[in-house]
């Protein structure tokens, strides 16, 4: 039998014993077996009644790449995307319907799902079950949606989740650790919401494969580099159109966002940019920095170009149709700014008539000088960082000195070595009236000893 002949014949054994073999890992199809094709069900129900396999083997396949639309289906429970032989669908589609909610484990019977797009629905919040049982997720496209806010317990066991789509919703809060199970992600796009703040250092903790990192179009006021120091893989950041009137350069040691390429400040209320910060932060020789539409003084313009320029950082060009308040085709603020400047921020959030304002934003936006407000918030916000950071530290040392207690205590009654008795003043005495040196104390009898 010729080599040739022998590879034919392996390979479809092989492609039957993944399939059909013990081996859990390999129990999903993959693309080294067979290609895998689209099949598009007009509606949920033709879904449901479907009599054909989304096993590549079975003469009925057509596809498991699987896309639906069934515009009377507002909930997703367990059962909804049973049918046969849904554990082998790779990818799934029904964006576009009108979802308001999904249950609890609702994805379970899809156990070999590689890419979900529920795009374009009325979800506003997700169950912290949600997604239990999508271990083999990279893609997940929650965008155009209508949810508030996302928290911890959203995203739990999706290790492999590649790509995180969420932006275009309504979201103000992004909880501590949300994303701290998405150890693989590499794309997290927040952009188009309404995300006021990022305080905690630990929002995008434990992203440490993340190369894209989209926040534009928010409501951040200010930003500190330190919220990002632990994306050590980071290449492109967006916080352009935010109304950022602050980029902090402080943190744990100013740590380098060494990798990124592409940092977007444009469309903001900066007023000011020091070249040194920026290299000592985004130390990257091919960085490219666009800081079009801000509020530099026009005066001071040409310098902070200058200044950017002679470290070594590319600028993107200017873009301003302006014929005048402008430098080097970079739009410039005619007049130095002022501590008494109204926050333009204000004319945003009526524009977007958002009226449900908390109470800090209600005293942010208030009668009080807005660059003081936000000199202010500044050392706050690193003070935080600092005493979380203390905190841990005390606690670990504890947890180590419990630790370490526990097994020479278990090792001294193991051993019966009896150090820690002795250590602590206490030894065996006698109990007989003689004192006779062979009668000792019964075992468990213990005398403090006499300090006479």
């Amino acid at each position: 039998m010729s080599l040739l002949s022998f590879l034919v014949t392996l390979v479809p054994f092989l492609c039957l014993s993944n399939i059909f073999g013990p081996s859990a890992a390999l129990e999903c199809i993959r693309d080294d077996c067979i290609r895998t094709r689209s099949r598009m069900f007009p509606t949920w129900i033709e879904y449901k009644e479907n009599t054909r396999s989304f096993f590549p083997i079975d003469e009925s396949y057509e596809g498991n790449v699987v896309s639906f639309r069934y515009f009377g289906l507002t909930q997703i429970s367990e059962q909804t995307l049973v049918t046969n032989h849904s554990e082998h669908i790779i990818a799934l589609n029904i964006s576009g319907s009108e979802i308001a909610s999904i249950e609890e484990r609702a994805f379970t019977s899809l156990s070999c799902l590689d890419t979900l797009d529920l795009s374009q629905n009325h979800l506003s919040y997700f169950q912290n079950d949600t997604f239990i049982g999508l271990k083999r997720l990279t893609v997940l496209n929650i965008s155009y949606n209508d949810l508030e806010f996302i928290v911890e317990n959203n995203f739990l066991y999706m290790e492999n989740l590649e790509v995180l789509d969420i932006s275009h919703n309504r979201i103000e809060v992004v909880g501590v650790e949300t994303f701290s199970d998405l150890v693989q992600l590499k794309t997290l796009l927040l952009n188009d919401n309404r995300i006021r703040k990022l305080i905690h250092y630990k929002v995008f903790n434990n992203l440490f494969a993340l190369r894209t990192l989209n926040l534009e179009s928010n409501w951040l006021a200010i930003v500190a580099s330190y919220m990002f120091s632990e994306l050590h893989s980071l290449e492109s950041l967006n916080l352009a159109n935010n109304g950022l009137q602050k980029f902090v350069f402080q943190g744990f040691g100013n740590k380098e966002l060494a990798h990124v390429t592409n940092l977007n400040l444009s469309s903001n209320g900066l007023t000011e940019l020091d070249a040194r910060d920026v290299k000592n932060i985004f130390s990257n020789d091919r960085l490219v920095l666009d800081i079009n539409a801000n509020h530099f003084y026009c005066p001071t313009m040409d310098l902070i170009l200058s200044n950017l320029e002679s470290r070594g950082i590319t600028l993107a060009p200017g873009r301003s149709n302006e014929t005048e308040n402008k430098v080097r085709n970079y739009t410039c603020a005619p007049t130095k700014s002022t501590q008494n400047d109204t926050y333009e921020l204000d004319e945003e959030l009526t524009k977007k008539q958002y009226e449900d304002e908390d109470e800090d934003l209600d005293k942010f936006f208030g009668t009080t000088s807005t660059m003081s407000a936000l000199d202010a918030l500044i050392p706050e916000y690193l003070d935080e960082m600092t005493y979380n950071h203390h905190v841990e530290v005390v606690l670990i040392v504890l947890a180590c000195i419990l630790l370490l207690s526990g097994i020479l205590i278990t090792v001294d009654y193991v051993l019966n070595y009896d150090y820690l008795r002795r250590a602590l003043c206490c030894t065996r005495q006698p109990v007989s009236p003689d004192d006779s040196p062979g009668h000792e104390a019964p075992i468990g009898h213990i005398q403090l000893e006499s300090n006479a």
